[in-house]
């Protein structure tokens, strides 16, 4: 469904797998939920702190790979609620 987000990962172009060191992002993407009041990240069940609609891991390590999800927070005046992706999984070689 479409109000459900979507987690997209990207890494270097032309790069099958992703290496220790690499760079990647995840993006939440989350075009029909308005209005967005903030975003939440989670790999496995580790809940992972400050990030907004995009999750930067700068050099990848072992420790990075896992199943993330992210989620979206809806609120409007007196109602709100959390919208969850599915998983992404991430593997680091």
């Amino acid at each position: 469904a479409s109000n459900v987000p979507r987690v997209e990962v990207s890494w270097p172009a032309g790069k099958a797998a992703l290496r220790e060191g690499d760079g990647f992002t995840l993006h939440c993407q989350a075009a029909a939920l308005r209005p967005v009041a903030g975003y939440v990240w989670s790999r496995g069940d580790v809940w992972l702190p400050g990030a907004g609609q995009d999750l930067r891991v700068e050099k990848a390590a072992i420790s990075d790979e896992g199943s993330y999800a992210c989620g979206v927070w809806v609120s409007g005046p007196g109602w709100g609620y959390l919208s969850f992706s599915a998983r992404e999984s991430v593997e680091v070689q």
